[in-house]
């Protein structure tokens, strides 16, 4: 059922394309984050610009007031956050967030914390009063992180969407997620919570054109929202009316009732796509960011509904909370006339089941009724007991204190008596109802009223009221309209005789009460009004009779009394039959007077029956107009249709281009795709090769040493082999003069002891000579082995140095194939934007030409209506001036009778 939300348009600002908006608690401002890497901040309420700054050079994502500190915070794609103070413009801090864009930020409602979101894949916790610290990393999600919300149930806990297509439920004290969400087929880009008071929901929106309704307690998706042809790429539960608000890269903005789920408005500002959508709580404003400049709009009245019964208790209702108020508190203050009251709530609040758009008393104050949303809830007014409840679009009481009437289409209207028990139908085209002394009912542009018992036509007008207002009593009645208001007086009594015998004369003689002459209003401009209801019947008897069936209204402006009764002496007729006027009948005109007042008639008739002659020839002229103008219109409809085809094919061209639009975009995505993962090759590749770079130098000194260590190893070694050759040589000498002992000692039987002496003294030489070969032998072996392992080193580092300089090689290829294929790429870009700019010059100069040939057609339309316009007024004028004349005729013997009643009067 619709809501009936007033949408007003507050500001409308271009700019450069906007991706982020806040609305400041305290202040008119409203934030404004844009892709060239400036902040706007607009008034609202006088629609001016009042501060504006560049960030960086790079597009500032998110950006938020945080005014419990007079800071603005942004988060852009050079990977930092900003703070700046929004009173200087100064900026406060700087942090290297992550090691890619920073697509969201959330502020804590009540501690010093923000949250970051990044293409890192990574949401990190920052705390402003350690200095702007990373106190926590929450990392689960597999792609982009889109969006941050804070719960307003429970701040320590927030909810993440991610290009991944999952939803994220976290804890403050976790850096892992509590649960999961998963429903949507393409990637989730927005979410946000419902409020306080509000059901445990969740809402998201995402690639797949889809809204959807989580509840996050069953983790369970309640309800789907189709409707939007594009990407959804914001969601927000309204905080005070019972709406979602959805936007979307189709331009449009839709709002759905949070109830029960069906659309109740789309908007479309012609601004490009919808990226982004703020609320704000204890507010009805919406600021929107498009493609092309921001929207701020007000949904609703932010003032209450209110209803107050004859002994001054006051109910008002606003977001679906009732509160209640006496005056009778006031009773003894003397109080001035529009004076502020300060009104102190009785009790606690209670909570409406619907939305309210009206809010009445029933006439001795026991009950009220809410209705809105398509259904209407009876509540007792002091405890607000629910008494009944029902469907209706529009609800009203009747003057008995448990009647009342609902409008249940636009076709029935029915009536109740003691609250639940419905009385009659009327089955009427209503587009609106009014209670009271009777039941008033609108349809397009007339107000009838009707009998409340017998439902029974009363009175019929032709004016289209806004509101009709019944006075204490039930007798005085007031109907407005957009210019003018009126004001009758009803006669209870004598309406209740009239309907009884109205009755009885419809029995009798078959009259049909549609029939009835319908009621002329004149408006009031100032003054003391009555009214006097006169029934064009001459005969008194017969006036009860068609008292309702045939009357009309006059207004009167009185200054005088007793003047007003003069005038209305003889003019006066009661609609009681017993009860005549004095000096009824006194009235005697003279038969001269007669005679001429009838010649003077005569005459005037005969000015009319001419003026009739020429009202018809100007009827038929009018005829003959109305088929010439037949005519037009068949011409009309052809060239419609001829239009249609060439509508039609410049439609379908716009298809064509539409879908190569759709091309490039995906061309130029996939380009954007592929670019990223070669910048993140590139970024791998130069992390290899410095550690390549790093292990290169770390082995040249190394290899460094292990060259001078084996030079040094060598000449050990020639050493040794020195040694060992001279000790050789010794050795054989030695060996030699042993021999040469043993031989002599063989040869000759030497018995000396000093010859035995040196031969033993011989012997050890040469055994300690032998044992020093054996030493050498095993340190040159060692060192033999050294250098082997040294020589390996060596080949082995040859070897990385062969490797480091083939990765150098492929890196450099690699770079070289991205520089061609980006070249390539950018060159389709270029060309795809050229055909771009070449058929929106040809459909500029199709419009133009369709324009160019309306235009023609339409001035020649125009001088033909021009000359047909000027015959007609001929003759308008020649009746005019007849008619005026048989006007003058009829005022002088008007003047000239009243004369003669003059002289009548006793």
């Amino acid at each position: 059922m619709n809501l009936k939300l007033d949408y007003r348009h507050i500001l409308t600002a271009r700019s450069d394309r906007v991706k982020c908006v806040d609305l400041h608690p305290t202040e008119p401002w409203m934030l404004v984050s844009l892709y060239n890497g400036k902040i706007h901040v607009w008034n609202h309420q006088n629609q001016q610009l009042i501060k504006t700054f560049e960030v960086c050079y790079s597009p500032v994502r998110s950006g938020k007031f945080i005014a419990r500190k007079n800071w603005i915070i942004t988060g852009s794609d050079d990977y930092r956050i900003r703070v700046f103070n929004y009173n200087t413009l100064e900026r406060q801090h700087v942090v290297d967030a992550h090691k890619d864009y920073v697509r969201c930020l959330a502020v804590h409602p009540t501690l010093p914390i923000v949250l970051s979101g990044s293409d890192d894949k990574k949401i990190k916790m920052w705390n402003w009063d350690n200095s702007w610290t990373c106190q926590k990393v929450f990392d689960g999600h597999s792609h982009y992180v889109m969006q941050i919300v804070f719960n307003p149930k429970d701040n320590n806990t927030f909810a993440s969407a991610s290009l991944d297509k999952t939803i994220k439920i976290w804890q403050l004290a976790s850096s892992i997620p509590n649960f999961t969400l998963k429903g949507h087929v393409n990637y989730i880009t927005c979410l946000d919570y419902t409020h306080a008071g509000q059901k445990p929901y969740l809402i998201s929106g995402a690639d797949d054109c889809l809204v959807k309704i989580w509840d996050y307690q069953n983790r369970s998706c309640v309800q789907s929202l189709y409707g939007h042809t594009e990407n959804v790429t914001a969601v927000v539960f309204h905080p005070e009316l019972p709406i979602i608000i959805t936007g979307s890269e189709d331009g449009t903005v839709k709002i759905w009732n949070a109830s029960t789920y069906s659309l109740e408005k789309t908007l479309n500002y012609g601004l490009g796509r919808a990226f982004t959508i703020c609320c704000l709580k204890g507010s009805n404003m919406v600021g929107i960011g498009f493609d092309d400049g921001c929207v701020m709009i007000r949904l609703g009245k932010e003032d209450p509904t209110f209803s107050m019964d004859e002994g001054g208790k006051i109910l008002w209702i606003k977001n679906s909370e009732i509160e209640m108020v006496n005056l009778k508190q006031f009773a003894n203050e003397n109080i001035k006339d529009g004076e502020r009251l300060n009104l102190s709530s009785k009790g606690d609040a209670k909570s409406s089941e619907v939305f309210a758009n009206t809010l009445a008393h029933n006439s001795d104050g026991r009950y009220v009724a809410v209705c809105g949303g398509g259904e209407y809830i009876i509540y007792t007014a002091m405890a607000l007991r629910n008494k009944a409840y029902g469907s209706a679009l529009e609800f009203v009481w009747g003057i008995e204190p448990e009647a009342f009437a609902i409008r249940e289409s636009t076709t029935t209207v029915k009536v109740f008596q003691k609250l639940t028990k419905e009385k009659k139908s009327l089955k009427v085209g209503a587009d609106g109802i009014y209670g009271g002394t009777l039941l008033g009912v609108r349809f397009k542009y007339q107000l009838t009223f009707y009998c409340w018992d017998s439902l029974d036509l009363v009175i019929r007008t032709d004016n289209q009221p806004t509101g009709v207002f019944w006075g204490g009593n039930g007798e005085m009645v007031a109907i407005t309209t957009k210019e003018n208001f009126y004001i009758l007086h009803c006669d209870v009594s004598a309406l209740a005789e009239a309907l009884q015998n109205t009755a009885v004369f419809l029995k009798k003689n078959n009259f049909d009460i549609t029939r009835r002459k319908q009621l002329t209003l004149y408006p009031v401009d100032s003054g003391l009004f009555v009214a006097r209801w006169i029934p064009k019947n001459k005969h008194v008897d017969r006036s009860v009779n068609v008292a309702l069936s045939e009357q009309q209204l006059d207004f009167v402006h009185i200054s005088d009394m007793k003047e007003f009764a003069k005038q209305l002496h003889y003019c006066l007729c009661c609609l009681n039959t017993k009860v005549k006027p004095k000096n009824w009948g006194i009235l005697r005109i003279l038969k001269e007077e007669h005679c001429q007042k009838d010649a003077e008639l005569k005459e005037a008739s005969d000015n009319l029956i001419v003026a009739n002659k020429k009202n018809n020839s100007l009827a038929e002229a009018l005829s003959e107009y109305e088929l010439k103008l037949k005519e037009m219109k068949e011409k009309e409809k052809e060239e419609h249709y001829q239009k249609d085809a060439v509508l039609k094919e410049a439609s379908d061209n716009l298809i064509v281009a539409n879908k190569k639009n759709n091309s490039l975009t995906e061309a130029q995505s996939e380009y954007e795709l592929k670019l990223k993962e070669m910048k993140e090759r590139n970024l791998a590749l130069d992390d290899n090769a410095s550690l390549l770079k790093a292990g290169k130098d770390e082995l040249n000194e190394r290899l460094k040493e292990s060259e001078n260590n084996l030079v040094t190893a060598r000449s050990d070694i020639q050493n040794l082999e020195s040694q060992l050759a001279s000790l050789q040589n010794d050795l054989d000498s030695s060996q030699t003069a042993s021999g040469i002992l043993e031989e002599m000692l063989h040869g000759k039987n030497l018995e000396s002891k000093s010859q035995r002496d040196e031969i033993e003294q011989l012997k050890n030489e040469v055994r300690i000579l032998k044992e020093e070969k054996n030493i050498i032998e095993f340190e040159l072996t060692k060192t033999r082995k050294v250098v082997a392992e040294k020589e390996e080193d060596i080949l082995r580092k040859m070897q990385l140095e062969k490797e480091v300089k083939s990765l150098y090689e492929s890196n450099n290829e690699l770079e070289a194939e991205s520089l061609t294929k980006t070249e390539s790429l950018l060159g389709d870009i270029k060309h795809l934007n050229d055909t771009e700019k070449i058929l929106k010059e040809e459909k500029n100069v199709m419009e133009l030409d369709k324009t160019r040939k309306l235009l023609i057609k339409k001035e020649h339309e125009k001088k033909l209506l021009e000359k047909e316009v000027r015959s007609l007024n001929e003759g308008n004028y020649d009746l005019e001036a007849d008619s005026l004349n048989s006007n003058k005729i009829i005022k002088e013997r008007d003047y000239r009778l009243a004369e003669i009643k003059a002289r009548t009067v006793p």
